[in-house]
C-alpha cells in the first residue's frame, strides 16, 4: 500500500537484543518510508486480500503472520544455527530469503546475500579503523 510519494507496509524485521547481545528476535511494525529510502523495491508476490481481510484489522493479520514466520521461517534457521545468535546462518538477509520462500514466492536470483556477517568482526574492524584514524590525526599524517 502507498502513495506516489510514500511506501506504507508492515515490515518484518530480524533484530538483535543490543550492541553486546547478538541474540535475535523478530517483530512486525508498520513503517512509512519514501520510495527513495530503499536501494531497491521489487514486487515478488502478493498475499491474497481474502487472507488479510479474514482478520478484523490488518494489524491483527500482521501479528498472525509474525507468529507464522516465527515458527515456519525463523525457527528453522535458528535450529540450523544451533541457537538464536546472529551469524552468517541467521541474519536479516537469510531471514528475508526464508520468509519469501515460506510465503511461496521466489527469492530473486540476481540479489546477492551476505554469506558471512559476524557482527563482532565488523565492530573490531571499525574500532581498529577509528583508532588508526585518530593516531594519524594526532601525528599529522
Amino acid at each position: 500500500m502507498g502513495t506516489t510519494d510514500q511506501f506504507v507496509s508492515t515490515h518484518f524485521d530480524l533484530n538483535v537484543n543490543g550492541k553486546d547481545d547478538y541474540r535475535t528476535y523478530i517483530e512486525s511494525k508498520v513503517k512509512i518510508r519514501s520510495w527513495g529510502h530503499y536501494f531497491m523495491v521489487r514486487k515478488i508476490g502478493q498475499i491474497s486480500l481474502n487472507e488479510i481481510t479474514a482478520f478484523d484489522t490488518s494489524f491483527r493479520y500482521a501479528k498472525h503472520l509474525e507468529h507464522r514466520l516465527l515458527f515456519n521461517a525463523y525457527d528453522l534457521i535458528s535450529k540450523l544455527n544451533n541457537g538464536p545468535d546472529w551469524s552468517s546462518t541467521l541474519n536479516c538477509q537469510t531471514f528475508a530469503r526464508s520468509t519469501i520462500e515460506y510465503l511461496g514466492f521466489q527469492f530473486p536470483s540476481d540479489v546477492q546475500v551476505i554469506s558471512n556477517c559476524i557482527p563482532t568482526m565488523f565492530n573490531l574492524y571499525l574500532y581498529a579503523s577509528l583508532k588508526t584514524g585518530q593516531v594519524s590525526a594526532k601525528l599529522g599524517t
